[in-house]
């Protein structure tokens, strides 16, 4: 009776703390990967994660490892990064914690920049996407242009999972 009464307990605090304190959530995988190093000629290389939020929004995150990385004119990288990848202006914005001083981004090692994405949900072919980072001289690691060619990041949406 008691190992009964004590499975009955188990079972019930499972099913009600599945309840309230699981969160369905999926995840981006970039190239294949939950993140990816992009390097250029020096050693600088570029950490970069995706957050699925929901179908038509990601948020990105751009993290320098080895070195600094400048973004010269914000407004036009984003532009040019728009562009390239035939998104609505406006689809892609800073996050609020991002400091511009006269339309210039520093982001130290170890320091993350974090943009969103919107893109129509009717783009993504049974959930996957290209993400085109273009030749770019305007984003500097180490005083060198990072995108001397241009990248194209293959991206897929994980399954869903649970997070308890």
């Amino acid at each position: 009776m008691k190992n009964r009464l004590l499975m009955l307990n188990t079972i019930f605090a499972l099913m009600f703390g599945t309840l309230i304190s699981c969160e369905a959530n999926k995840y981006v995988l970039i190239n294949g990967d939950r993140q990816i190093f992009l390097k250029n000629n020096s050693e600088c290389k570029l950490e970069i994660k995706s957050h699925f939020i929901r179908e038509a929004f990601l948020i990105f995150e751009l993290s320098p490892k080895g070195c600094d990385l400048e973004i010269s004119n914000v407004d036009e990288w984003i532009e040019k990064l728009t562009a390239a990848n035939g998104l609505d202006s406006g689809a892609i914005k800073l996050s609020k914690k991002v400091d511009i001083s006269n339309r210039k981004v520093l982001i130290s090692n170890g320091q993350t920049l974090r943009f969103d994405l919107v893109k129509d949900s009717r783009t993504w072919n049974q959930g996957k996407m290209d993400f085109i980072f273009p030749k770019n001289t305007n984003i500097l690691g180490s005083g060198k242009p990072f995108f001397r060619e241009t990248r194209v990041l293959s991206l897929e949406v994980g399954k869903m999972r649970f997070i308890f």
